[in-house]
């Protein structure tokens, strides 16, 4: 009995080292061992009825146990030991000889190669029973150890498996010898076979459920793991969030993720809220060509608080009539028969902004209670994503906008025309808010139209007429207040003036008290105008208002100086009764070249004010030098020609007159230098002066003189042309008699009106 014993200990202890190498571990095991001893003592001891031995031997077994559960801190393994030990001595109480102990511990060895709790615990049972019912088992494992060393012959890793043996294998060894606890008292009973199955099934079911929980233990703590690892390499990115970064990165780092953790998923996107409507940010599996440009309405969404599982939801859509729309006949051609869809709604404070969405196409079941846990997380991760962005968007937009309109307000100001500040006022939308249609600035009702002009996306100015009834405007020009219309389909009011118009809305153009008309933008997809949109658009109206009344201010300014000019040309023309209306005509004429030249507005407000006073030097001319009929001596000449520089010192101090002051000064200089006052050539002339020039000297031929008759239109251009080069700027020239003809007859048509209010007239030349 003790040879076995000792046996028995000798080769637990080897398990033990073989498994455990640190010192710590190797005497964690030992003490295991003696364990054993002891309990094999206490078993003699009861046998021979030793019951002191038996009390001190039980005493150190109990301590021993403590020992070990404190060393190693764990309860589960101290019950496995015990529970091992026990099963030891369930096997070889009934059969001590050392023969049996023997062919049990080869047993033991088998169980390497079986690797299966289950499969050791029915073997191990049946051989018992089957001892007990009389039948010699000896051989049985004794085959079946010499056969396990025959094939090592051929198998040498078997071998080095089987003799190194490793912590999980004697751990797995040890379980496999628990039922033998519970099989060891009916086993004594030749009749309670069919029991001892009953309790083979149940110990093996027991074991096959521990397993299966262990399993999923672990496969909750791999997932858990693998979750925080997610959630920390999510939280380093919100930690790292950058506004100047696009949120698609990061919705597409959590919709991938997410997909990752949960299993069954074949595709997934994430719909968010954009430009007041829901679309497709980000996809996984699908083709985000075909879902970019399907959107959906507030009306058209589901909304949630929760997530939640949806089965079939395509086929729902189909009952529900839904895929009468459009927009939801092209998502089902986009995306296949999804069984079950994974929602979680994404909440900005009170806002609903979308969606994260992962689908299943073959099982309706494939998604769980804590797979809802999950993508929970994650949506409020992707939350916390889209409150950054919105708040960096926010304050992007408001920087944005102050300056793009801070910036109209200073540029239209100094804008030469109104078409200028439309075109600003237009690219600005645009610029904030993608394809832009159409901008509209209705200024004026005149016999039941309101007159307005269109800048078009091409940059195209347009004249238009609207009937002062019609349309959506009408209500903001009459009532003075801003409509919104997200849809223009959608309502009847709607006067469509040119296709295409997806959303639109209307502002009452307005400055403090001064009522300008109203401002029309029209975008091509359908917008949702938030409260922010509106507020930017009545701000833009406001700045339009701004610019209107300083252009009231300006033209108010401008009058003064045509009472100013008028007078002083009047002074002019009253010296000189021959030449009376040579100002207006040389006006009229250089506006006309200026136009055909296609010369911006400065160019043509420069003109305008210069060519009407031009002369207005002569006024300090002496009256019989300048209507001396007779040739003019040298010092009449020299005070003659003095006129341009009287003429610049007269306007030069006038505010805004400094290029009119030098076209004055210049108008007699020649293209081949030779001109007056300062001798310039060629282009150091400046183009006004250099027009001016051309339609001064037109005049000058085509009007009689006390001393000539008025010159023939045509021999006047033949005269232009000969001057070309010396006298004359070829290129103006080259225009000027293309067009000086028609002007000098439509002057003649208009000429009492011109007469009549000769400045108002130049004026509305443009």
């Amino acid at each position: 009995m003790l040879v076995n014993t000792f046996l028995i200990l000798i080769f637990l202890s080897y398990i033990a080292f073989k498994s455990q190498k640190e010192v710590k571990d190797f005497l964690r095991s030992l003490l295991s061992s003696i364990m054993l001893y002891i309990n094999a003592f206490a078993m003699v001891a009861t046998l021979a009825d030793m019951k002191e031995v038996l009390l001190t031997l039980e005493i150190l077994g109990i301590l021993s146990g403590l020992y070990i559960l404190f060393v190693d801190l764990s309860f589960w393994n101290l019950i496995k030991r015990l529970l091992a030990i026990g099963a030891l001595f369930g096997i070889l109480y009934p059969h001590m000889d050392i023969y049996k102990v023997l062919i049990t511990i080869l047993f033991f060895i088998m169980v390497d190669i079986l690797k299966s709790r289950i499969i050791t615990s029915m073997v191990l049972t049946t051989f018992l029973t089957l001892d007990q019912m009389g039948y010699d088992i000896a051989k049985i494992p004794l085959l079946i150890g010499v056969g396990w060393i025959a094939s090592s012959v051929f198998h040498k890793d078997v071998v080095k498996e089987a003799l190194v043996l490793k912590k999980t294998e004697w751990v797995t060894l040890l379980h496999s010898l628990v039922f033998s606890i519970l099989v060891y008292p009916i086993s004594k009973n030749n009749e309670t076979l069919a029991f001892a199955l009953i309790f083979v099934f149940l110990y093996s079911a027991t074991l096959y459920i521990i397993k299966s929980l262990e399993k999923v233990r672990r496969s909750s703590q791999m997932a858990a793991e693998k979750l925080s690892r997610k959630l920390r390499d999510i939280i380093d990115t919100i930690l790292g969030f950058d506004p100047e970064n696009s949120v698609d990165e990061y919705l597409d780092q959590i919709l991938k993720n997410a997909a990752e953790l949960i299993k069954d998923v074949d595709g997934g996107v994430i719909e968010i809220y954009d430009r007041g409507v829901y679309r497709f940010k980000v996809v996984l599996e699908y083709d985000f060509d075909k879902l970019k440009d399907i959107y959906f309405t507030e009306d058209e969404i589901a909304k949630s608080k929760k997530p939640v599982i949806i089965k079939n939801i395509m086929e729902r859509n189909k009952k529900e009539g839904k895929f009468k729309n459009e927009k939801f006949q092209k998502l089902a051609e986009a995306l296949p028969d999804i069984k079950a869809t994974l929602m979680c709604p994404l909440w900005v404070k009170d806002k609903f902004y979308g969606g994260i969405f992962l689908d299943n196409f073959t099982n309706e079941e494939a998604f769980s209670q804590e797979d809802i846990e999950t993508i929970e997380i994650f949506g409020k991760i992707a939350s916390i994503f889209l409150e950054m962005k919105i708040k960096a968007q926010e304050n992007e937009r408001m920087s944005k906008r102050l300056g793009l309109l801070v910036k109209l307000g200073g540029e239209g100001v100094l804008a030469s025309d109104r078409a200028t500040v439309y075109r600003k006022a237009y690219d600005i939308v645009k610029e904030l808010y993608g394809d832009v249609l159409n901008l509209f600035v209705w200024t004026e009702l005149r016999e039941g139209m309101w007159t307005g002009v269109a800048i078009d996306r091409d940059g195209n100015t347009i004249l238009l007429d609207v009937p002062e009834g019609e349309g959506v405007m009408s209500v903001v020009l009459r009532e003075g207040k801003t409509m919104v219309v997200h849809d223009v389909d959608k309502n009847e009011k709607f006067y469509e003036i040119i296709p295409g118009t997806g959303s639109m809305i209307g502002v009452p153009i307005h400055y403090k008290g001064s009522f300008y008309g109203g401002l029309d933008i029209e975008i091509t997809e359908k917008y949702y105008f938030k409260d922010e949109d509106v507020i930017f658009f009545e701000d833009l109206a406001n700045a339009l208002g701004l610019i209107f009344k300083h252009y009231e201010n300006v033209e108010k300014v401008e009058n003064l100086y045509y009472s100013i000019i008028k007078s002083l040309a009047s002074a002019v023309d009253m010296k000189d009764p021959y030449t009376y209306g040579h100002s207006d005509r040389v006006a009229y004429y250089a506006m006309g070249i200026a136009k055909a030249m296609g010369l911006d507005k400065k160019v043509l407000n420069n003109i305008k004010y210069g060519a009407t006073l031009h002369d207005i030097g002569k006024i300090g001319i002496p009256h019989n030098i300048l209507n001396k009929e007779s040739q003019l001596s040298d010092k009449e000449w020299k005070i003659i020609k003095s006129h341009t520089i009287l003429g610049y010192n007269t306007v030069k101090d006038i505010p805004d007159f400094k290029d009119v002051a030098g076209i004055i000064k210049w108008h007699h200089e020649r293209w081949d230098g030779k001109g007056y006052p300062d001798g310039l050539k060629g282009e150091q002339i400046p183009i006004e002066a250099r027009i001016i020039a051309v339609a001064d000297t037109f005049d000058a031929m085509t009007s009689s003189r006390p001393y000539r008759k008025a010159m023939a239109v045509e021999t006047a251009l033949k005269e232009l042309k000969k001057a070309a080069g010396t006298q004359l700027d070829p290129k103006v020239v080259e225009t000027a008699v293309n067009v000086l003809e028609d002007l000098w007859i439509n002057y003649r048509k208009e000429h009492a009106e011109i007469l009549k209010k000769p400045l108002e007239f130049i004026e509305n030349m443009y």
